[in-house]
């Protein structure tokens, strides 16, 4: 979850909306929120939760 980290760093340069292009993983790539069964979500959703809301920060967004 690095880069939703370091988005924060893009936001005073223009940055106004990120997207996961891969909620799930698919055949061979392994780089989704969830598995490929969409059973297990990789990273909990509390902590992603987390994640975002330093996004949402009134300090980040002038």
């Amino acid at each position: 979850m690095e880069l939703v980290r370091n988005l924060s760093l893009l936001i005073p340069k223009g940055l106004s909306a990120g997207v996961y292009t891969q909620t799930t993983d698919v055949e061979i790539e392994t780089n989704g929120l969830m598995t490929y069964d969409r059973k297990v979500m990789k990273i909990p959703e509390k902590e992603l939760m987390e994640i975002h809301q330093k996004l949402y920060d009134k300090n980040l967004v002038k």
